[in-house]
């Protein structure tokens, strides 16, 4: 009788264990899926955790951001998803929760962004912030293929008590040189197997681009924009060793659809750019743009003054969906487009 029933009870057990093989998918053979989120101060991330929370507990708004907290009403955290800022986080990436924007008190795309990216992929996924506040591309940004321009002392925010001087040429691509180097160096953190445990390769799918405001201040830093970001595009494809890189453009959508004002102008102008630069033949299969005005609320409550579209919790998640659900279906049309190219 005692054998019977140690016979059934193994028998289940390797059942169980069969069972539990068969079920249990090892995803370790996959690469980590690694992002780039690059611009100024919004993709630092400047929405309000203040108001996300009261978005969070207000019965009228909860549906759409109860995914955010979990069974305890804390904000959720996923190891499976990271987000690596050196610029306010430190040397080692985090896990993707709320308050990894410009203090804890703020958080930018890479809220929502990283919530889709990660749900769309079985393996560990990284977010790349290297998004500097108040950086231009006419200097700071100013990819290496640009050459040096032409921008003075007094317009970098040099003193004018001292005679307005050419730039020097050291100063130019500094924030670029700076984004590179943080993307490398992320790269080599996982190939160190630290990161994800397990996991020790990886696959650069995509750069996010959300920037233009200093720029578009200059009429003359405004006319070269177009070329810089074309260049900007062309360089970090090349430098990067990914020349098929997927790349979506956020429009600066600062003061909404219709911007009024003294630089009225100078904002549609530089849409103008952004959007042209999207559908330019020579970027159009791989290259996407997000008309981020549309998520701008006029009226109600600001956070952040008139600034960064006005701090608002609810606008920065829109734009991090935007962007997330827009890089999905960049990277399943370039699934497709490889795939009938093989055919």
């Amino acid at each position: 009788m005692t054998s019977n029933v140690t016979m059934i009870m193994t028998c289940f057990l390797l059942l169980f264990l069969g069972l539990t093989v068969v079920s249990g998918v090892d995803h370790h053979d996959m690469p980590v899926q690694v992002f780039v989120l690059a611009g100024q101060s919004n993709m630092v991330g400047m929405g309000s955790v203040e108001m996300l929370t009261k978005l969070v507990n207000n019965n009228m708004t909860r549906a759409t951001y109860e995914h955010l907290v979990d069974d305890n009403n804390a904000w959720m955290t996923r190891d499976d998803v990271k987000v690596f800022f050196p610029e306010i986080q430190g040397d080692e990436p985090v896990p993707l929760s709320v308050g990894l924007g410009f203090t804890n008190e703020r958080f930018g795309p890479e809220l929502e962004f990283g919530r889709i990216l990660g749900d769309n992929y079985d393996g560990p996924t990284l977010i790349i912030k290297t998004a500097y506040n108040g950086k231009d591309m006419a200097v700071d940004f100013r990819p290496p293929t640009r050459g040096i321009g032409h921008s003075t002392t007094w317009q970098q925010g040099g003193s004018k008590d001292l005679p307005e001087a050419p730039l020097p040429s050291e100063e130019y691509g500094k924030a670029y040189h700076k984004m590179t180097r943080t993307i490398h160096s992320a790269l080599a953190g996982i190939e160190e197997g630290g990161w994800f445990e397990g996991y020790d390769t990886w696959e650069l799918k995509g750069l996010v681009w959300w920037h233009g405001w200093n720029d578009h201040m200059y009429p003359k830093k405004l006319q070269e924009y177009e070329e810089g970001l074309k260049h900007l595009i062309r360089d970090v494809r090349h430098d990067l060793n990914t020349p098929e890189l997927p790349v979506v453009i956020g429009e600066m959508g600062q003061n909404g659809i219709h911007p009024l004002g003294p630089a009225e102008s100078k904002t549609v102008e530089m849409r103008r750019i952004q959007r042209a630069v999207a559908h330019a033949d020579e970027f159009r299969d791989l290259t996407r743009f997000v008309m981020t005005s549309a998520y701008y609320i006029e009226g109600g409550e600001t956070y952040d003054g008139n600034y960064h579209y006005n701090g608002r919790a609810d606008t920065f998640c829109q734009v991090g969906k935007a962007f997330g659900q827009t890089m999905v279906q960049l990277l399943e049309d370039y699934a497709h487009m490889a795939t009938g190219s093989a055919d």
